[in-house]
């Protein structure tokens, strides 16, 4: 026998698997952003090693030239105290000079080989950063928007579960109504068959006073007198019973309230004796049927207006 597969739960499933593949989009859309923004912060760092480097190469030329010019000026001097006591001093001088020459000779010729590689090497990194974004940039694009239409799919699983649900209710309080009708019939159908169960048994004793007695006591035959008073017992019951927690006037505009002071919906309850009475109200006269008509609408109103407000206050 195959299984009945409830549409909520399907649609659920739907909305787990969107959950799912959301978090996962989010997550490359996180990482690819991360490369991107690592990406164009090394590729913003570049001119500025690069303006570091040439400064380096531009302070290595010019001390390397300080020098030369040092070292020639100290020769010629060497030249011109030849033969006198002060020629060993200068020469060594001179040799003093060409050794720190020499030394940033060597400093230049090692920072220029340092630029060439670093500038190459660098050059070639800033190309694959550039092709980088250049790639990231549409796949970012490509994921928000496969995002913006996967939260929008999943907004409409979600208004779907939500017509669902409210289906499911509609369906579930149709089925408690149609229980409570069920058992109301019962109920009537119940006291119908006392009825005529009470009637076929309660002279059944005449012949026996003190029975005849206790089963007419006990057997309580019912008309529309009976049902009308049995009525207003249970109103006046539930009246005491819950009279602390009623109000005089309801928390909403009763438009149908014929009383003009306001929302006083108490008096609809009531009846006097010449309302009861009007006119021959067991002939159908009109005026008489049109207080209680009248009545009854103004009630029916009031509930329902008084339902609407319930359900828009609760929770």
């Amino acid at each position: 026998m195959k299984k009945t597969v409830d549409s909520r739960e399907v649609t659920r499933a739907v909305i787990a698997r969107a959950d799912d593949a959301i978090s996962e989009l989010e997550h490359q859309l996180s990482a690819a952003n991360q490369r991107m923004q690592n990406a164009v912060q090394e590729v913003g760092s570049i001119p500025g090693d690069r303006q570091r480097r040439s400064i380096a190469l531009s302070q290595a030329r010019e001390e390397a030239k300080r020098l030369e010019t040092s070292l020639a000026r100290a020769t010629a001097l060497a030249k011109l105290y030849a033969d006198t006591p002060a020629a060993r001093a200068k020469w060594d001088d001179v040799e003093k000079l060409r050794a720190g020459y020499e030394r940033a000779q060597t400093i230049l010729l090692e920072t220029e080989e340092t630029v060439r590689e670093s500038d190459t090497t660098q050059a070639a990194r800033e190309t694959e950063l550039r092709q980088l974004i250049e790639t990231l940039t549409p796949s970012v694009v490509s994921i928000q928007s496969e995002l913006e239409h996967m939260r929008a799919g999943r907004e409409v699983a979600l208004r779907e579960l939500a017509e669902q649900d409210f289906q499911a209710i509609l369906a579930e309080n149709a089925a408690y109504d149609a229980r409570i009708a069920e058992i109301e019939a019962d109920y009537t159908a119940a006291r119908q068959d006392k009825q005529a169960f009470i009637k076929a048994h309660i002279s059944q004793f005449r012949s026996y006073r003190d029975l005849d007695e206790k089963v007419r006591a006990v057997l309580q035959i019912e008309d529309a007198h009976t049902r009308v008073i049995e009525s207003m017992i249970a109103h006046l019951e539930l009246f005491l019973a819950v009279r602390t927690q009623l109000k005089n006037q309801l928390p909403v505009n009763i438009a149908a309230n014929p009383n003009p002071a306001g929302d006083n919906w108490t008096p609809q309850l009531c009846f006097s004796t010449s309302e009861w009475f009007r006119g021959d109200w067991r002939r159908n006269d009109d005026t008489q049927l049109s207080v209680f008509t009248e009545r009854l609408q103004t009630l029916h109103r009031i509930l329902n207006e008084y339902r609407t407000y319930l359900a828009h206050h609760a929770g």
